[in-house]
């Protein structure tokens, strides 16, 4: 591609060394020359971050001092490539590996719209590359807010979607000066939907490149059922609900999360105390509660330090 865009690759570590090493390695096979990886380390023990550069002293790596989330810590890389003057940000999760032309076909398909704020590759599963991690994701604004669907019935090399998935999606620069980083009240999860929210109702397109793949571990930081996601995912939606959904559906989409969301929690509690599992349920409940009593309060960013302990 002649006077190939600049391309700030950004990948957050915290203390996942091994994951972050790979996707590193992964980008080196790119057909895509004008980019540049960053390291954003989110306040990792210092081992990780030494074992990351004994591993790959070329590695630019950005310390944060402090675990500042998804949001917090991709918007420390977010600032510094736009400082740079980067065309693009492609920010990829460290559990992610893409192929060699994922870089390429992501840049062309912003390049022919300018109208594309966000630009996601279909995600595949790690450990089986033909499989797709999910679909899609939509938001439904009238029943329940997040669900997957197995078909987003669009055909064709790329799709609108209502938002990107946050593990690779890359991101027009000029989009984030005009409308703003990543929110970080979030902290971790629904940061991404919301930003592609934001970005649809200023007229901009979030789509998905069908032809771009990456490879997706999922759930490097937090286990798919530990606390701390049921802590951020819970409280987060509200927040969400609060800030996008049209006012007269928030009271039915506040109450369906409060009823069928905690009730799914609660029966994940009991059953590892049914198990015998006595400090993941007692800490599932634990977490369910402080998610009420944060969103209650107005409470977001960073939750409570226990949960990274349970």
């Amino acid at each position: 591609m002649p006077d190939s865009p600049s391309v700030a690759v950004l990948i957050l570590n915290w203390n996942g060394e091994r994951d972050t090493i790979e996707a590193v390695d992964s980008l080196s096979s790119s057909d895509y020359v004008s980019f540049q990886t960053i390291v954003i380390d989110n306040g990792s023990r210092p081992e990780s971050r030494d074992e990351i550069r004994r591993a790959r002293p070329d590695a630019e790596i950005v310390e944060n001092g402090a675990n500042l989330g998804y949001a917090g810590g991709n918007n420390a890389g977010l600032r510094l490539a736009l400082e740079r003057g980067a065309a693009y940000c492609l920010v990829l999760n460290n559990d992610a590996v893409v192929d060699p032309t994922t870089l390429t076909r992501l840049v062309e398909a912003a390049e022919s719209d300018s109208t594309l704020a966000v630009v996601g590759p279909r995600v595949y599963r790690y450990d089986d590359p033909d499989t797709p991690f999910y679909p899609a994701w939509r938001i439904d604004w009238r029943r329940w807010l997040f669900h997957r669907v197995d078909e987003d019935g669009e055909s064709g090399d790329i799709a609108d979607v209502d938002y990107v998935q946050g593990c690779a999606m890359m991101i027009r620069s000029r989009f984030l000066r005009e409308q703003g980083l990543f929110d970080e009240r979030f902290h971790l999860y629904c940061e991404d939907a919301d930003l592609c929210v934001r970005a649809q109702r200023a007229g901009w397109r979030t789509v998905e490149l069908r032809t771009a793949r990456i490879r997706h571990k999922g759930y490097g930081s937090s286990s798919k059922e530990s606390p701390l996601k049921t802590y951020y995912s819970l409280r987060n939606q509200l927040l969400f609900i609060a800030k996008h959904a049209p006012k007269r559906n928030r009271p039915l989409l506040r109450a369906q999360l409060l009823t069928f969301g905690v009730g799914h929690y609660a029966i994940r509690a009991l059953k590892s105390l049914g198990r015998g599992d006595f400090r993941r349920g007692f800490a599932t409940l634990r977490a369910v509660a402080r998610a009420l009593l944060d969103w209650s309060l107005g409470r977001y960013g960073a939750g409570p330090r226990w949960l990274f302990r349970s």
